[in-house]
């Protein structure tokens, strides 16, 4: 019984041994080389892509070229091998921008007791440049000056902030004299209070210029679009 066993499995897996040596690597490929119509174009614009397959096997066989960019499918061709030949195969594809994975690869009619000595194409890398157009060149200056723009303005924010605080340090309390009775020496109430007002009113004065500074340090946009209109109403009123 075990003797029967054996020879039963022995024999079951004849077929495997007889198909794995049967499959034979002809003398066929897909070239590595991956070439193009134009090395030079556009996004949107159309390139095609070109593959080779060599055949010295002595076999004629067909079968689908299958082209994909950055690892997606984006068509196929079918194509017939005759041995002795090198046939090129090719496939539009409408560009995009940047830089793109490029490969081929090919499935046959041969089954599976012939392969080929190989069925894909080395990656190719492809790089395509940006239409410069006028709208684009435009959008791309628009973007920069306001990108410095807002700089700018964000770094004028910070620096008037820090000057109206600055100010904000010369500003004096106003200055109040307190006598009682008379003063030694020639000085009088009369003469004090009259100091006193004259302080009291320079204090006051020069407050309300460091105010009026700040408010303008504050609202530095405003005035600058003030001083812009005036600027351009003069040029206009000389014309």
């Amino acid at each position: 019984m075990k003797r029967f066993i054996i020879t039963l499995c022995f024999l079951s897996a004849i077929p495997f041994f007889t198909h794995a040596q049967t499959v034979t690597t002809i003398n066929a490929r897909i070239l590595p080389t991956i070439w193009y119509s134009s090395l030079s174009v556009h996004a949107d614009e159309t390139v095609r892509i070109y593959a080779g397959i060599q055949n010295n096997s002595g076999t004629d066989f067909s079968g689908k070229a299958i082209f994909s960019v950055e690892g997606k499918v984006i068509g196929s061709v079918l194509f017939q091998s005759k041995s002795g030949s090198i046939d090129k195969v090719g496939l539009d594809w409408v560009a995009v921008s940047g830089k793109s994975s490029v490969s081929v690869k090919v499935s046959t009619n041969l089954g599976a007791s012939q392969v080929l000595v190989s069925d894909e194409s080395d990656t190719s890398y492809y790089s395509v440049e940006s239409n410069i157009t006028v709208g684009s060149v435009t959008t791309a200056v628009k973007d920069g000056v306001v990108t410095v723009a807002e700089a700018t303005a964000e770094h004028l924010d910070q620096v008037t902030e820090k000057l109206s605080l600055q100010l904000e340090s010369f500003k004096k309390p106003g200055e109040k004299m307190i006598t009682t009775g008379r003063v030694l020496g020639t000085s009088t109430i009369a003469d004090m209070a009259s100091s006193e007002n004259i302080s009291d009113t320079t204090t006051k004065a020069k407050n309300w210029g460091i105010t009026a500074l700040q408010l303008i340090l504050n609202h530095w946009r405003i005035t600058a679009s003030v001083l812009g209109a005036l600027v351009l109403a003069f040029v206009f009123l000389k014309r």
